[in-house]
């Protein structure tokens, strides 16, 4: 996308709102395990291999669904500790 003309405000966009927190790309394959899962709101979750984030976001997704109350929680943690550190930005 960076490298055509057509793209290239988009891409920008999309770098910004990404650095902002307001976009969070995610793989298909990383969303599987999430959607499998079938987390609803009042369930508590361990993310062991939570680095960089993207399924522990998908998850809190779930955790805050629309209209219901949430009594869960998701814990994240990873044992790369560089990685790990990524889970905090």
């Amino acid at each position: 996308m960076r490298k055509s003309a057509i793209f290239k405000d988009f891409h920008k966009f999309m770098v910004v709102e990404t650095e902002n927190g307001r976009i969070f790309r995610q793989e298909k394959v990383s969303m599987i395990p999430v959607t499998l899962l079938n987390v609803k709101p009042h369930h508590k979750v361990v993310d062991m291999c939570a680095a960089p984030g993207s399924k522990t976001i998908q998850i809190l997704e779930y955790l805050h669904a629309k209209g219901m109350q949430n009594e869960g929680f998701v814990i994240a943690n990873d044992t790369d500790m560089k990685r790990a550190f990524m889970l905090t930005h």
